[in-house]
């Protein structure tokens, strides 16, 4: 298993406001398992100088929409799925590239784009699913109008779509 010393890091973890400067880490597979303020010896270690760079724990998002890859919602909720799923790659490695390790998707996300990150198909933080939001017709994200004659079935069946109805009604 590769191991890896960060060196003359600024750690940032919230214990004091400035952080602790010129810090040593070692991580070993992907656990942290020496951090001090003197240099660790490991001659099989990959080592990065971090000298004027932050060295923090990743970030965590509870709301998140990685299938919403345009601004207007309602444009969205038509896209075809294999267009929803190209943007939702880019939003994900834009996550990453950030800081955030772990989002929770509070509407749509899938378990099979869960299964993409976790095989490696996809770069992307860790993420949580919740499934599609329930409204009911004519409510929050229900982006029909008043004169769509579509199923609001399609809303459960389609990736752009943040919801499935639950009051019953077409």
């Amino acid at each position: 298993m590769p191991s890896y010393i960060f060196e003359n890091a600024r750690i940032v973890d919230g214990s004091n406001e400035d952080g602790e400067h010129d810090r040593f880490v070692r991580v070993s597979g992907n656990v942290i398992d020496e951090v001090s303020d003197k240099p660790i010896r490991d001659s099989n270690a990959h080592r990065f100088d971090l000298r004027g760079k932050t060295l923090m724990p990743g970030l965590i998002d509870c709301h998140v929409h990685i299938n919403s890859g345009v601004a207007d919602p309602a444009e969205n909720s038509f896209l075809p799925n294999e267009l929803v799923a190209y943007h939702s790659v880019r939003i994900l490695k834009g996550m990453l590239n950030r800081g955030f390790t772990t989002v929770r998707d509070l509407g749509g996300a899938t378990v099979a784009q869960v299964h993409a990150i976790e095989q490696g198909l996809i770069e992307g933080p860790r993420l949580v699913i919740c499934g599609k939001a329930m409204v009911q017709t004519g409510g929050h994200s229900d982006y029909r109008t008043r004169y769509d004659m579509i199923s609001g079935d399609r809303q459960r069946c389609v990736l752009p779509s943040r919801v499935g109805r639950v009051d019953g009604r077409h």
